[in-house]
Protein backbone atom coordinates (compact mmCIF):
# COMPACT_ATOMS: atom_id res chain seq x y z
CA UNK A 1 0.00 0.00 0.00
CA UNK A 2 2.80 2.41 0.95
CA UNK A 3 4.73 1.54 -2.22
CA UNK A 4 1.63 2.15 -4.36
CA UNK A 5 1.10 5.52 -2.66
CA UNK A 6 4.70 6.59 -3.35
CA UNK A 7 4.50 5.50 -6.99
CA UNK A 8 1.23 7.37 -7.41
CA UNK A 9 2.78 10.51 -5.96
CA UNK A 10 5.76 10.27 -8.31
CA UNK A 11 3.54 9.77 -11.35
CA UNK A 12 1.33 12.68 -10.36
CA UNK A 13 4.31 14.96 -9.77
CA UNK A 14 5.77 14.12 -13.18
CA UNK A 15 2.45 14.75 -14.91
CA UNK A 16 2.02 18.00 -12.99
CA UNK A 17 5.46 19.24 -14.13
CA UNK A 18 4.69 18.27 -17.71
CA UNK A 19 1.40 20.10 -17.50
CA UNK A 20 3.15 23.22 -16.22
CA UNK A 21 5.72 23.09 -19.00
CA UNK A 22 3.06 22.57 -21.67
CA UNK A 23 1.04 25.54 -20.40
CA UNK A 24 4.17 27.71 -20.19
CA UNK A 25 5.18 26.89 -23.77
CA UNK A 26 1.69 27.46 -25.17
CA UNK A 27 1.43 30.79 -23.32
CA UNK A 28 4.40 32.23 -25.24
CA UNK A 29 2.59 31.79 -28.56
CA UNK A 30 5.96 30.81 -30.08
CA UNK A 31 4.67 27.46 -31.40
CA UNK A 32 1.20 28.21 -32.88
CA UNK A 33 1.69 25.83 -35.81
CA UNK A 34 2.44 22.90 -33.46
CA UNK A 35 -0.08 23.38 -30.65
CA UNK A 36 -3.03 22.13 -32.72
CA UNK A 37 -1.06 19.27 -34.28
CA UNK A 38 0.45 17.56 -31.24
CA UNK A 39 0.29 18.02 -27.48
CA UNK A 40 3.71 16.36 -27.20
CA UNK A 41 5.84 19.49 -26.86
CA UNK A 42 9.00 17.38 -26.97
CA UNK A 43 8.34 16.94 -30.71
CA UNK A 44 7.93 20.66 -31.36
CA UNK A 45 10.51 22.58 -33.35
CA UNK A 46 13.37 23.95 -31.25
CA UNK A 47 12.66 21.84 -28.15
CA UNK A 48 14.71 19.00 -26.71
CA UNK A 49 13.59 16.94 -23.72
CA UNK A 50 15.23 14.42 -21.43
CA UNK A 51 13.94 10.86 -21.01
CA UNK A 52 11.42 11.99 -18.41
CA UNK A 53 9.93 14.49 -20.84
CA UNK A 54 11.31 17.59 -19.14
CA UNK A 55 12.53 20.38 -21.44
CA UNK A 56 16.33 20.69 -21.49
CA UNK A 57 16.88 22.88 -24.57
CA UNK A 58 14.96 25.67 -26.25
CA UNK A 59 16.64 26.72 -29.48
CA UNK A 60 15.50 29.18 -32.13
CA UNK A 61 17.64 31.09 -34.62
CA UNK A 62 16.51 33.67 -37.15
CA UNK A 63 12.90 33.04 -36.20
CA UNK A 64 10.36 35.82 -35.87
CA UNK A 65 9.15 35.21 -32.31
CA UNK A 66 8.61 38.90 -31.49
CA UNK A 67 7.22 39.64 -28.03
CA UNK A 68 9.48 39.59 -24.99
CA UNK A 69 11.23 37.10 -22.76
CA UNK A 70 8.78 37.76 -19.95
CA UNK A 71 6.18 35.67 -21.78
CA UNK A 72 8.14 32.54 -20.86
CA UNK A 73 7.52 31.28 -17.32
CA UNK A 74 11.06 30.30 -16.37
CA UNK A 75 9.92 28.66 -13.13
CA UNK A 76 8.40 25.82 -15.17
CA UNK A 77 11.75 24.68 -16.60
CA UNK A 78 14.02 23.48 -13.76
CA UNK A 79 16.03 21.21 -16.09
CA UNK A 80 16.71 23.71 -18.87
CA UNK A 81 20.41 23.76 -19.81
CA UNK A 82 20.25 25.70 -23.11
CA UNK A 83 18.21 28.79 -23.94
CA UNK A 84 19.24 30.05 -27.37
CA UNK A 85 17.02 32.65 -29.05
CA UNK A 86 19.27 34.49 -31.53
CA UNK A 87 17.86 36.79 -34.23
CA UNK A 88 14.30 36.34 -32.94
CA UNK A 89 13.09 39.99 -32.81
CA UNK A 90 12.65 39.86 -29.04
CA UNK A 91 12.08 43.18 -27.28
CA UNK A 92 12.04 44.52 -23.74
CA UNK A 93 14.40 43.78 -20.89
CA UNK A 94 15.88 40.54 -19.62
CA UNK A 95 13.58 39.61 -16.71
CA UNK A 96 14.90 38.92 -13.22
CA UNK A 97 13.02 35.62 -13.32
CA UNK A 98 15.70 34.26 -15.66
CA UNK A 99 17.75 33.57 -12.54
CA UNK A 100 15.42 30.62 -11.82
CA UNK A 101 17.16 28.64 -14.59
CA UNK A 102 19.83 27.46 -12.17
CA UNK A 103 20.99 24.55 -14.38
CA UNK A 104 21.54 26.68 -17.47
CA UNK A 105 24.92 26.23 -19.19
CA UNK A 106 24.21 28.31 -22.31
CA UNK A 107 22.26 31.56 -22.56
CA UNK A 108 22.32 33.12 -26.02
CA UNK A 109 20.03 36.04 -26.83
CA UNK A 110 22.11 37.77 -29.49
CA UNK A 111 20.87 40.10 -32.23
CA UNK A 112 17.50 40.95 -30.79
CA UNK A 113 16.09 44.28 -29.59
CA UNK A 114 16.66 43.81 -25.89
CA UNK A 115 17.06 46.90 -23.71
CA UNK A 116 17.80 47.80 -20.10
CA UNK A 117 20.43 46.63 -17.64
CA UNK A 118 21.64 43.13 -16.93
CA UNK A 119 19.52 41.58 -14.15
CA UNK A 120 21.28 40.82 -10.87
CA UNK A 121 19.64 37.38 -10.91
CA UNK A 122 22.21 36.27 -13.51
CA UNK A 123 24.41 35.53 -10.48
CA UNK A 124 22.23 32.46 -9.85
CA UNK A 125 23.31 30.89 -13.14
CA UNK A 126 26.43 29.41 -11.60
CA UNK A 127 26.71 26.59 -14.17
CA UNK A 128 26.75 29.00 -17.10
CA UNK A 129 29.54 28.35 -19.62
CA UNK A 130 28.36 30.60 -22.46
CA UNK A 131 26.69 34.01 -22.24
CA UNK A 132 26.00 35.75 -25.54
CA UNK A 133 24.00 38.99 -25.39
CA UNK A 134 25.68 40.67 -28.35
CA UNK A 135 23.88 42.81 -30.90
CA UNK A 136 21.22 44.30 -28.63
CA UNK A 137 20.62 47.70 -27.03
CA UNK A 138 21.54 46.76 -23.47
CA UNK A 139 22.93 49.56 -21.33
CA UNK A 140 24.34 50.49 -17.95
CA UNK A 141 27.67 49.54 -16.44
CA UNK A 142 29.03 46.02 -16.78
CA UNK A 143 28.42 44.54 -13.34
CA UNK A 144 31.11 43.00 -11.17
CA UNK A 145 28.63 40.25 -10.26
CA UNK A 146 29.42 38.50 -13.54
CA UNK A 147 32.55 37.21 -11.81
CA UNK A 148 30.35 34.85 -9.79
CA UNK A 149 29.92 32.92 -13.05
CA UNK A 150 33.29 31.27 -12.68
CA UNK A 151 32.51 28.49 -15.18
CA UNK A 152 32.18 30.97 -18.05
CA UNK A 153 34.16 30.12 -21.17
CA UNK A 154 32.44 32.43 -23.66
CA UNK A 155 31.33 35.98 -22.84
CA UNK A 156 30.02 38.01 -25.78
CA UNK A 157 28.61 41.45 -24.99
CA UNK A 158 29.67 43.37 -28.12
CA UNK A 159 27.44 45.74 -30.10
CA UNK A 160 25.50 47.13 -27.13
CA UNK A 161 25.45 50.42 -25.24
CA UNK A 162 27.26 49.40 -22.07
CA UNK A 163 29.04 52.35 -20.48
CA UNK A 164 31.29 53.21 -17.56
CA UNK A 165 34.76 51.90 -16.87
CA UNK A 166 35.86 48.51 -18.10
CA UNK A 167 35.04 46.35 -15.07
CA UNK A 168 37.94 45.32 -12.87
CA UNK A 169 36.87 41.71 -12.69
CA UNK A 170 38.71 39.56 -10.14
CA UNK A 171 41.03 36.82 -11.27
CA UNK A 172 38.61 33.93 -10.69
CA UNK A 173 37.41 33.84 -14.33
CA UNK A 174 40.13 31.32 -15.06
CA UNK A 175 37.95 29.26 -17.43
CA UNK A 176 37.30 32.20 -19.75
CA UNK A 177 38.41 31.57 -23.35
CA UNK A 178 36.54 34.18 -25.40
CA UNK A 179 35.87 37.74 -24.19
CA UNK A 180 34.34 40.30 -26.54
CA UNK A 181 33.26 43.67 -25.15
CA UNK A 182 33.80 45.58 -28.40
CA UNK A 183 31.57 48.28 -29.87
CA UNK A 184 30.19 49.67 -26.64
CA UNK A 185 30.74 52.95 -24.79
CA UNK A 186 33.24 51.68 -22.24
CA UNK A 187 35.84 54.03 -20.77
CA UNK A 188 38.87 53.94 -18.51
CA UNK A 189 42.05 51.87 -18.63
CA UNK A 190 42.37 48.17 -19.40
CA UNK A 191 42.62 46.46 -15.99
CA UNK A 192 45.93 44.62 -15.43
CA UNK A 193 43.86 41.80 -13.87
CA UNK A 194 42.85 40.74 -17.39
CA UNK A 195 46.33 39.28 -17.65
CA UNK A 196 45.18 36.64 -15.14
CA UNK A 197 42.66 35.07 -17.53
CA UNK A 198 45.32 32.57 -18.55
CA UNK A 199 43.04 30.39 -20.71
CA UNK A 200 41.95 33.31 -22.86
CA UNK A 201 42.16 32.65 -26.60
CA UNK A 202 40.33 35.71 -27.90
CA UNK A 203 40.18 39.24 -26.47
CA UNK A 204 38.35 42.07 -28.24
CA UNK A 205 37.92 45.45 -26.53
CA UNK A 206 37.89 47.47 -29.76
CA UNK A 207 35.69 50.46 -30.64
CA UNK A 208 35.19 51.82 -27.15
CA UNK A 209 36.68 54.86 -25.41
CA UNK A 210 39.45 53.15 -23.46
CA UNK A 211 42.43 55.21 -22.36
CA UNK A 212 45.74 54.72 -20.61
CA UNK A 213 48.45 52.35 -21.73
CA UNK A 214 48.30 48.69 -22.67
CA UNK A 215 49.11 46.82 -19.43
CA UNK A 216 52.21 44.66 -19.61
CA UNK A 217 50.20 41.88 -17.92
CA UNK A 218 48.45 41.20 -21.26
CA UNK A 219 51.69 39.43 -22.13
CA UNK A 220 50.74 36.69 -19.67
CA UNK A 221 47.96 35.47 -21.99
CA UNK A 222 50.18 32.98 -23.75
CA UNK A 223 47.28 31.06 -25.36
CA UNK A 224 45.86 34.17 -27.03
CA UNK A 225 45.47 33.96 -30.82
CA UNK A 226 43.54 37.22 -31.40
CA UNK A 227 43.96 40.56 -29.63
CA UNK A 228 41.95 43.56 -30.83
CA UNK A 229 42.28 46.86 -28.97
CA UNK A 230 41.74 49.05 -32.02
CA UNK A 231 39.69 52.26 -32.23
CA UNK A 232 40.16 53.49 -28.66
CA UNK A 233 42.17 56.26 -27.00
CA UNK A 234 45.09 54.15 -25.84
CA UNK A 235 48.50 55.76 -25.51
CA UNK A 236 52.02 54.93 -24.46
CA UNK A 237 54.35 52.40 -26.09
CA UNK A 238 53.57 48.91 -27.31
CA UNK A 239 54.67 46.78 -24.32
CA UNK A 240 57.52 44.42 -25.11
CA UNK A 241 55.67 41.75 -23.09
CA UNK A 242 53.41 41.20 -26.13
CA UNK A 243 56.33 39.24 -27.57
CA UNK A 244 55.37 36.47 -25.10
CA UNK A 245 52.14 35.83 -27.01
CA UNK A 246 53.58 33.01 -29.07
CA UNK A 247 50.17 31.79 -30.32
CA UNK A 248 49.08 35.23 -31.58
CA UNK A 249 47.90 35.37 -35.19
CA UNK A 250 45.91 38.61 -35.17
CA UNK A 251 46.91 41.90 -33.51
CA UNK A 252 44.98 45.14 -34.02
CA UNK A 253 46.12 48.26 -32.17
CA UNK A 254 45.07 50.69 -34.90
CA UNK A 255 43.21 53.97 -34.40
CA UNK A 256 44.75 54.89 -31.05
CA UNK A 257 47.46 57.28 -29.85
CA UNK A 258 50.16 54.69 -29.23
CA UNK A 259 53.67 56.12 -29.50
CA UNK A 260 57.28 55.03 -29.65
CA UNK A 261 58.85 52.47 -31.99
CA UNK A 262 57.49 49.10 -33.09
CA UNK A 263 59.33 46.77 -30.69
CA UNK A 264 61.89 44.47 -32.28
CA UNK A 265 60.61 41.76 -29.94
CA UNK A 266 57.46 41.51 -32.08
CA UNK A 267 59.65 39.43 -34.40
CA UNK A 268 59.25 36.62 -31.84
CA UNK A 269 55.60 36.28 -32.86
CA UNK A 270 56.40 33.75 -35.54
CA UNK A 271 52.83 32.81 -36.47
CA UNK A 272 51.49 36.39 -36.47
CA UNK A 273 49.77 37.02 -39.80
CA UNK A 274 47.65 40.14 -39.26
CA UNK A 275 49.05 43.37 -37.80
CA UNK A 276 47.15 46.67 -37.84
CA UNK A 277 48.89 49.69 -36.30
CA UNK A 278 47.34 52.41 -38.47
CA UNK A 279 46.61 55.94 -37.20
CA UNK A 280 48.88 56.02 -34.18
CA UNK A 281 51.98 58.05 -33.26
CA UNK A 282 54.58 55.41 -33.92
CA UNK A 283 58.07 56.48 -34.93
CA UNK A 284 61.21 54.75 -36.16
CA UNK A 285 61.63 52.04 -38.75
CA UNK A 286 59.42 49.39 -40.30
CA UNK A 287 61.44 46.25 -39.74
CA UNK A 288 62.03 43.69 -42.46
CA UNK A 289 60.55 40.82 -40.46
CA UNK A 290 57.11 42.39 -40.95
CA UNK A 291 57.22 41.35 -44.62
CA UNK A 292 56.16 37.82 -43.68
CA UNK A 293 52.73 39.06 -42.62
CA UNK A 294 49.64 38.43 -44.74
CA UNK A 295 48.21 41.80 -43.71
CA UNK A 296 50.09 44.87 -42.49
CA UNK A 297 48.75 48.40 -42.03
CA UNK A 298 51.09 50.97 -40.49
CA UNK A 299 49.64 53.96 -42.34
CA UNK A 300 49.27 57.39 -40.73
CA UNK A 301 52.29 57.06 -38.45
CA UNK A 302 55.80 58.52 -38.64
CA UNK A 303 57.60 55.41 -39.76
CA UNK A 304 60.32 54.82 -42.33
CA UNK A 305 61.37 51.65 -44.13
CA UNK A 306 64.63 50.16 -42.86
CA UNK A 307 67.37 49.83 -45.44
Amino acid sequence: MILFFLLSQTTTATAFNKSLQAKALVATNWWPQFVNVSDDYCSWYGITCNEAGSVTDIYFSNYNLEGNLGSLDFSSFPNLVTLSLDWCVLEGSIPEQIGLLSNLTKLSLSWNKLTGKLPVSLTNLTHLEELDLSGNNLSGELPVFLTSLNHLKYLYLFYNNFSGNVPVWPTNLTQLEYLDLSKNQLTGPIPPSYGSFVNLLYLDLSTNHLNGSIPKEIGNLQNLYQLDLGDNNLEGPIPSSLSNLGMLRYLDLGMNSINGPIPLDIANLEILRYLDLNHNRLVGQIHGYLSRLSYLDVSSNQLSVSG
